[in-house]
């Protein structure tokens, strides 16, 4: 193995194969049309039921969890980038969101 892809390792895989106790943050965009302020999350392999959103003063808090099938393989990885576990997302409200008429 090159030293450059021992560095690539450390640098983009500190812990190994140990993504699942990191856990991963899902992309979201969170914007606000005249009737609403809309979060739309990529959450791809995340059941429903695995997912709560909350709103925490002037937070807005998605969380949840991702699990996903251990594949065996006789192989050697090159990449492993989907991750698992816990993930958490605190984004601020604008302050002209009436906090009482919040509906999920």
């Amino acid at each position: 193995m090159k030293v450059e892809h021992l560095f690539d390792e450390i640098i983009h895989r500190p812990c190994g194969f140990c993504r699942d106790i990191r856990g991963w943050n899902p992309s979201v965009d969170l914007y606000e049309t005249p009737e609403a302020v809309i979060l739309e999350a990529d959450l791809p392999g995340v059941k429903a039921g695995d997912v709560k959103v909350e709103v925490e003063e002037s937070d807005l808090v998605l969380q949840g969890w991702r699990s996903l099938k251990q594949q065996e393989t006789h192989g050697q990885f090159h990449t492993m980038e989907r991750s698992s576990g816990h993930f958490i997302r605190r984004m601020k409200l604008p302050e002209s969101v009436d906090k009482n008429a919040i509906q999920m």
